[in-house]
């Protein structure tokens, strides 16, 4: 869940899925980049890292309209969406629609270090348009990651509102990890009754880094440029690296605190890259690394870098049973659902039964009696893999997650039933969204510190 970093709980304007940090970011850490790479450092095997990305924008309601950048008071969430029906949320078609029929006033981020954000009166939202989502999908294969998964197929404007195509989001992200046919439209968002606003600015120091171009080109006699897109490690710097284009080389920065990794070919923190330390460059003044990638004109971020072995990536899109229930064209069925574009396609939610601690429908009604369950594991016979998540939000209120977790018997008891339950329906798996052990919705006073250790023995169970 790289996204939901900032939302109407703050009380001021955030973006909801930052890419790096900005200099002005109350809380630094609160951005993908950073979130990947902590987990990264942790141990996390970087093939089971599904990278998260939002079909949404979180919305607020600004304190005062002429105030409408970043870190703006707000009073709350942003009116709710003609089709979605919820205050501070707004489906990526719900924002296209306001962007271009209703004058919302766009600006984006010269140096993309996050998604754009829109505007009209007192009403601001952050979202991620295809620029960024583009930019993330190629993040995600040049950091070797598994791939790449979606909240949700029905905000994405699989409908084709905003005169693009049909699901515009989900479909970049399947032509840069999975080869999905043909280039796609060029849709860029902007405000058709109004000029586009300036940047983000934050100092003229700022704006002169944005517009530099810091590609160095130089000959070098201890490399060989014979292959294009081939990787080098630099000679006397750790914070550089060179790359063959045309048959000349180029050096290029690292960000600031990584370092070349040439066995993965990309910027890593420092004890993953093993550079050699004669060659290390000053790091005193450097911060922790917040951005692993650069954004220049000829980044090799989406450039070719075939260095790394190939695998398929999975692409993972999140059904949510609900979205049938709106009125009108947001109505979601399963039916709606194009297979194609998904490696996983994962139901939500199940949730668990407060007494017995076991899996139950959350909507007998749609689940079992309308068939959404049989429609969604038919597409099984397509090669989608079908997984039944359980909790959210919602389910996760209570102390039942944790009394599951820290009884044995308990534990179990879902482990034997649940795993009948996923066969009986015909699901692939089975994931277990509780937010979070010991942080019950997020207040981390609610549960005991036993929840964390807890769900590891349930999930090895």
């Amino acid at each position: 869940m790289t996204y939901d970093y900032h939302g109407q709980w703050d009380k001021k304007t955030g973006h909801v899925a930052p890419m790096y940090t900005l200099p002005n970011e109350p809380t630094p850490t609160f951005n993908a980049n950073f979130s990947l790479h902590y987990w990264v450092s942790r141990g996390a095997d970087r093939k089971k890292v599904i990278f998260g990305m939002p079909m949404y924008g979180q919305s607020f309601t600004l304190a005062d309209k002429n105030q409408n950048g970043l870190n703006s008071q707000t009073y709350g969430g942003a009116e709710a969406g003609e089709n979605t029906r919820a205050r501070g949320f707004l489906a990526y078609y719900e924002i296209c629609e306001k962007i271009q029929k209703n004058g919302w006033q766009v600006v984006r981020d010269r140096k993309k270090r996050i998604g754009p954000y829109a505007f009209k009166g007192d009403q601001w939202v952050g979202f991620d348009d295809q620029a960024m989502i583009h930019h993330k999908s190629e993040f995600v294969k040049y950091n070797d990651l598994g791939g790449a998964m979606i909240w949700a197929l029905d905000l994405d404007d699989f409908k084709n509102f905003c005169g693009c195509e049909s699901y515009p989001l989900l479909k970049t992200i399947n032509r840069v990890l999975r080869n999905y046919p043909g280039p796609g439209p060029n849709c860029f968002l902007k405000t058709m009754k109004h000029e586009d606003v300036p940047q983000i600015i934050h100092n003229q120091n700022d704006e002169d880094e944005m517009f530099n171009d810091d590609t160095i080109v130089i000959e070098s006699k201890s490399i060989n440029c014979n292959k294009s897109g081939e990787l080098f490690q630099h000679d006397g710097d750790c914070g550089k690296f060179a790359t063959c284009e045309n048959g000349r080389i180029k050096i290029y920065d690292c960000p600031p605190g990584l370092h070349f990794n040439l066995a993965r070919s990309l910027c890593d923190w420092p004890f993953l890259a093993n550079c050699d330390r004669r060659y290390r460059n000053n790091l005193k003044n450097m911060k922790t690394a917040l951005m692993p990638v650069s954004d220049r004109k000829n980044d090799v971020v989406t450039k070719e870098v075939t260095l790394m072995k190939e695998e398929p990536y999975k692409v993972l899109c999140y059904y949510t049973s609900w979205a049938y229930l709106r009125q009108g064209e947001g109505k979601y069925s399963p039916e709606d659902i194009d297979g194609s574009l998904c490696t996983h396609i994962v139901y939500a939610f199940a949730d668990l039964d407060e007494k017995e601690l076991v899996i139950q429908p959350h909507n007998t009604k749609l689940d079992l009696e309308t068939g959404f369950y049989e429609k969604i594991i038919k597409f099984r016979s397509r090669g989608v893999q079908v997984i039944l998540a359980m909790g959210g939000w919602v389910d996760s209120k209570s102390d039942k997650y944790s009394r599951l977790v820290n009884d044995i018997p308990a534990r179990r008891n879902f482990v034997r039933h649940v795993t009948e339950f996923l066969e009986y329906y015909g699901f692939n798996g089975l994931e277990v969204a509780w937010e979070y052990p010991k942080c019950w919705q997020a207040n981390c006073k609610k549960g005991p510190d036993s929840d964390k250790a807890g769900f590891t023995l349930l999930m090895k169970e």
